[in-house]
């Protein structure tokens, strides 16, 4: 069967069917005992410079350090990080504010400039900026256009990687990156979440997580995790990082910047949690006011049939082809919506499941039999590295809580879906009305144009009878003295025929109601007394 194997790394076949590879500039974020838990990042796009961090930088499976790895993938068309070797979190902070107001004022080059400025990196001279402040301009702009519509242009911006295939061959090597985790990026429009303990890093005991959010819609991603407890390490790779992505990742780590904060496995998947809960927010929201929009036209049935009398067939019934369609796709929209939350739900479920299974007592033991095999200072400093236990209960909470959310959202989505449908019946229903009143009108002016045709039709079949010659009772005569006997059965006929009309077409029927309805008022039920 395929189950998660030990030590399986991704094999050549992945790294060339699954992932694509644009090699550019990306961040590296390390929280580490050896830096007393501070944030630093690193801006790391060469294959050298990435070779020096796997070599000189990236914490080994030794003993000697611990905390947390990781590294932001961004996706294509992403603007590009200041050059920066160990920067602390604030200087992110700047960088951010920089591209921020760069989005205001619509120059590019002018806040990256102040962002290099702030980290006391070289200025470039006036006559680089002019060369370079087209190209920045325009990466400026293709990026806010990007991150407006991201996903529409690039829908594989999880599988294309800022490596060479050479250089992330090396990086998943050093990161002890699971091979499960192409098949979980393959997934694209399923979420996934998957939690293994398996051993890697040559037989070290670890946990493997996998999380993919569905690309179904903007801004999906994937995440990768290898957690060591007996080392107290986390390996964590981030798959098409965009850069408010990596604003609220830093932004969240800097605020937990503590041994029991880092130490949890379940940190990051956490975070990609929240991520996704603010995508499937703004698209609940988005989605909701536009299917209410369109429940909104359905009670227009009425105007646009009027429209159609005035403006003619062919172009109302474009109009309403045109309604019907956007009709249909907020439907179906909603729906897919529906599907898509409760089967991230699903797996936050599962989330929730392994952080009550995760034993931060057992990993803690397992930790100090490790560092107890040991001789290092690090060991002896360090009374144990284990998971946090008050950590695993705020995780497992607040789980829980996006739980509740998204099992509102699901009810919110079903009752929009519930009211189209019962709003699409009410103007069915007051169209079949509006056709019946036209049809009763309709039989009114037929029942007239019949009545004027009994009271012209005995007088009319009589003038023709009478016109024939059979009838010509003198020679000569211009007007027969017997006129009056056209008259006289003219006008018995019609009184005959209006007669029999009125009674089977009006009183029989309405003495037939009547005769029902005192039938039912004189009917009582049998009940039974009190007993």
């Amino acid at each position: 069967m395929d189950w998660p194997r030990d030590n399986l790394g991704l094999s050549d076949d992945n790294l060339d069917a699954v992932f694509k590879y644009t090699p550019r500039d990306s961040a590296v974020v390390q929280i580490l005992q050896g830096q007393k838990y501070k944030l630093q990042y690193s801006s790391l796009e060469s294959d050298k410079e990435w070779e020096d961090w796997l070599s000189n930088d990236l914490p080994k499976l030794d003993g000697k350090d611990s905390g947390l790895v990781l590294i932001l993938a961004k996706r294509p068309g992403e603007v590009p990080f200041p050059p920066v070797k160990k920067a602390p979190s604030n200087e992110w902070v700047k960088f951010i504010e920089g591209q921020r107001s760069a989005a205001k004022t619509g120059g590019a080059w002018g806040s990256n400039v102040k962002a290099l400025t702030a980290l006391e990196m070289p200025k470039p001279t006036a006559a680089a900026a002019s060369e370079k402040e087209a190209a920045a301009a325009a990466a400026a702009a293709t990026t806010l256009e990007m991150m407006a519509t991201a996903g529409k242009t690039s829908r594989r911006g999880v599988r294309t990687l800022p490596f060479s295939k050479a250089t992330f061959k090396r990086v998943a090597e050093g990161m002890h990156t699971h091979g499960s985790i192409a098949r979980v990026v393959s997934r694209a429009d399923v979420p996934v979440f998957s939690a293994d303990r398996v051993l890697m890093g040559g037989g070290e005991a670890a946990w493997v997580y996998s999380c993919r959010s569905s690309h179904a819609w903007d801004f999906d991603l994937a995440l990768s995790v290898t957690y060591f407890p007996g080392r107290g390490l986390t390996f964590v790779t981030v798959y098409g990082c965009y850069l408010s992505a990596c604003d609220e990742i830093l932004r969240r780590l800097d605020r937990m910047q503590s041994h029991e904060a880092v130490a949890h496995p379940l940190l990051l998947p956490g975070i990609f949690a929240e991520l996704e809960h603010g995508r499937h927010m703004a698209l609940v929201n988005a989605t909701i006011a536009e299917v209410e929009s369109r429940i909104f036209e359905l009670n227009a049935l009425q105007e646009e049939s009027e429209q159609r009398r005035r403006r003619g067939a062919g172009a109302a019934a474009a109009d309403a082809d045109k309604k019907n369609m956007a009709k249909r796709n907020a439907w179906l929209d909603t729906t897919y919506l529906r599907n898509g939350l409760v089967s991230w739900n699903a797996q936050l479920a599962k989330m929730a499941q392994h952080a009550l299974e995760i034993d931060p007592v057992v990993d803690a033991s397992e930790a100090r039999l490790q560092k107890s095999r040991e001789t290092t200072p690090e060991a002896e400093l360090d009374g144990g590295i284990g998971i946090g236990i008050g950590i695993e209960a705020k995780i497992r909470k607040r789980i829980q809580s996006i739980r509740e959310e998204y099992d509102d959202w699901t009810r919110d989505c079903t009752m929009r879906v519930d009211g189209m449908a019962m709003a699409t019946q009410w103007a069915q229903g007051e169209v079949n009305v509006e056709i019946a009143f036209d049809t009763k009108r309709d039989s009114q002016h037929m029942r007239s144009i019949a009545l004027l045709t009994m009271v012209f039709l005995p007088g009319t079949f009589l003038a023709s009878v009478f016109s024939m010659t059979f009838f010509d009772w003198k020679e000569g005569a211009s007007v027969s003295e017997y006129i009056w006997i056209y008259f006289v059965i003219a006008i018995l006929l019609t009184l005959i025929v209006i007669g029999v009309w009125w009674y089977w077409i009006v009183y029989r029927p309405s003495q037939i109601r009547s005769w029902i309805d005192d039938d039912e008022d004189e009917f009582v039920p049998l009940t039974s007394g009190p007993v």
